[in-house]
């Protein structure tokens, strides 16, 4: 089992904070309100750069669904989107939708997928004028792709930076973690429902786009889910597995480098002898392979409903952290931060190679003298950031020996380790005797009550 306090910081313990004298002041705990700079208001996953689109299949994910027309001014025009075949559309993509989205349903509902489908154009089909199911599949949809791109505000000669550019300004309009956009072609007069090169289907590993085309070679429509829940499964990082991928066993692929351990080829390309288990990247069976689970980031080792890339555990850097036996007080500033889990994924030409936690942190709170956990109001009005200020002010703390433990916590509900303190408040010199009295006097009258009665 994987060791979590192996990723925490070193427990900060009994930092003892003197002084030689102490007045007892009666008060109670404030705490400022200061805004922490640190704060990010976006949905970005922490340490996510802007290529980092799809790292793993957990938290929010924008779909960006847009149909594809030709309006005929270049090429022939061939194909006219109906009615009945984006309702149908309509509901396929909803049943790969649903059949993601349930892949995590067991873990912690903060980590669950959660996809957002969003028609652009309100579903209307967006002019090109190119054909494209008549031309290349694979090196003519850029010159598609950008008439689509220009029409919406995305001018650059590349798609890829076009769709991108799109995806980003997606998730940030529709406040989610992720996102890639859906093309899909109309084939429906095509003879043989695919590009001229063969391809029906395909995506770029991360992102940022899927094409799908209406029937799907020889799949059709009915099953347009499972092509497409196939194809998802790239942009989240997924390796195929079928023969004819020519993708190897041996081969490693997303954020938790998880190696492609069902596909029907070894190391040298050769078929493996014995079947492989039917499953989404093999046959698009609606079921990923165990391989296919961990490269989408689908592992919780320790099964504690915590998918393992964000069951890590925050930390706190103090910045000051005071006591003042005088006056009976005691102050502490410092800022909580996520933890980002190692990203080892190894096709960096895909995304940045960056750390990437979808992590937030929830309330801080304090401990004093082991009475009982209390939440500090957050810093900045809410909490929910990747970093957050943290302050707490004691006052009126009685004359003796004092301890303070402080922690923060993410969104999957993992406390950091404690930032601890001690505090020893003595009594003024004036008062000293005054207390060895009283104590001696009541001593006193408890050892006559001791003596007495007298027996007769």
């Amino acid at each position: 089992m994987r060791d979590k306090r192996a990723k925490r910081d070193p427990v900060d313990r009994s930092q003892r904070l003197y002084a030689l004298r102490a007045m007892v002041i009666v008060g109670a705990f404030t705490m400022s309100a200061v805004s922490c700079p640190n704060r990010i208001s976006a949905q970005r996953p922490f340490g996510a750069h802007d290529k980092d689109q799809s790292a793993y299949a957990l938290g929010s994910f924008a779909l960006s669904v847009i149909f594809v027309e030709s309006d005929g001014s270049l090429d022939s025009n061939q194909e006219d989107w109906t009615a009945g075949q984006l309702t149908n559309l309509h509901v396929e993509i909803e049943q790969a939708v649903s059949f993601w989205e349930g892949l995590t349903s067991s873990y912690h509902p903060n980590a669950q997928l959660d996809i957002t489908v969003d028609y652009v154009n309100g579903g209307v089909p967006l002019d090109t004028r190119y054909e494209p199911i008549t031309r290349n599949g694979l090196s003519s949809s850029s010159f598609w792709m950008n008439d689509v791109m220009n029409s919406l505000g995305y001018s650059d000669t590349n798609s890829n930076v076009n769709t991108r550019a799109f995806n980003n300004d997606q998730r940030a309009s529709l406040d989610t973690h992720w996102a890639a956009t859906l093309y899909v072609v109309n084939d429906t007069v095509d003879s043989d429902n695919a590009f001229s090169d063969g391809y029906f289907a395909f995506s770029l590993y991360g992102g940022p786009y899927v094409v799908t085309t209406y029937s799907n070679g020889g799949w059709g429509n009915s099953r347009y889910d499972r092509v497409l829940s196939h194809e998802l499964g790239h942009i989240f990082f997924a390796l195929d597995e079928y023969y004819a991928s020519n993708a190897r066993n041996t081969a490693r692929s997303g954020y938790l480098n998880g190696i492609n351990g069902n596909a029907e080829r070894n190391a040298q390309g050769a078929k493996i002898p014995a079947p492989q288990p039917n499953a989404l990247m093999l046959n698009t069976v609606l079921d990923p392979s165990t391989f296919t689970s961990v490269q989408v980031g689908h592992l919780d080792t320790d099964g504690d409903s915590i998918p393992d890339i964000l069951d890590t555990i925050p930390y706190i850097v103090a910045t000051q952290a005071d006591g003042d036996a005088d006056a009976g007080t005691f102050s502490f500033t410092g800022t909580g931060h996520v933890r980002p889990m190692d990203n080892n994924n190894p096709k960096v030409w895909a995304e940045s190679g960056a750390k990437m936690t979808i992590n937030t942190l929830g309330p801080a709170s304090y401990n004093l003298d082991g009475q009982g956990w209390i939440d500090l109001p957050p810093a900045d009005g809410s909490y929910g950031g990747y970093a957050e200020l943290i302050e707490l002010e004691l006052s009126g703390l009685d004359v003796g020996l004092h301890t303070i433990d402080l922690r923060i916590t993410n969104s999957m509900g993992n406390h950091s380790d404690l930032k601890s303190y001690e505090l020893f408040v003595t009594p003024e010199p004036g008062s000293l005797g005054m207390v060895c009295f009283g104590v001696l006097a009541v001593l006193r009258r408890g050892r006559k009550r001791r003596r007495s009665p007298v027996s007769t």
